[in-house]
Formats: structure tokens, C-alpha cells, sequence
């Protein structure tokens, strides 16, 4: 039994390790789609990833379509396509709790 029980663990943990690489891949894949605005008409602030600068930045987004390169905030984006968790600490901007903005 010891060894169907080593066995496991490090089946688990590969299996981990493919699921934690392919979904890296995803990102870094939406990370190079173009800006894309959408449609609707809505003004809604979200963020992409500009692959020509390596940056994220905001952008206005219609409401409809465009493509999964959107992100609903600056943390949002860098930890996805940068593996930032608090793009403010890079910058030395000052750190905000909630993750909210009033603006």
C-alpha cells in the first residue's frame, strides 16, 4: 500500500503542474490580443494588456464582444499577464485597500 500511496502524490502533483502550466499559457495567449473596444456603446473602464509597450493599461469598453483580453482592474491585469500581484508596489504608487476605486 505505501508505494499506490506515493504513487498518488506525485501523480497529483504533476497533474498540478500541467494544469498550473496550461493555464499560464492561456493567459500569456490573451495577453497578445489587440485592444478591442467592443461594442454597445456602454463606457465601462477596464484594462489590457498592450503587448507592444509590455504594460497594462485602460482602455473604454463598449459592454459587448470584444475579446478576453479585459481585465476589471490594473491587479487584475498584471497578475495575469505580468505575474504581478500588486502592480503599485513596481511603480511605488501607494497600495489602496478593497480594490475599489471612486473613480
Amino acid at each position: 500500500m505505501p508505494h499506490i500511496h506515493r504513487f498518488t502524490h506525485q501523480a497529483l502533483a504533476c497533474i498540478i503542474g500541467f494544469l498550473l502550466v496550461d493555464i499560464g499559457k492561456a493567459s500569456s495567449s490573451i495577453c497578445q490580443l489587440s485592444k478591442d473596444e467592443g461594442s454597445c456603446g456602454e463606457n465601462l473602464t477596464k484594462y489590457f494588456f498592450n503587448k507592444d509597450v509590455g504594460t497594462c493599461e485602460q482602455f473604454t469598453y463598449g459592454g459587448c464582444q470584444g475579446n478576453d483580453n479585459k481585465f476589471d482592474s490594473l491587479e487584475e491585469c498584471s497578475k495575469a499577464c505580468l505575474g504581478e500581484d500588486n502592480p503599485s508596489k513596481k511603480f511605488g504608487l501607494p497600495s489602496f485597500g478593497g480594490g475599489h476605486s471612486s473613480f
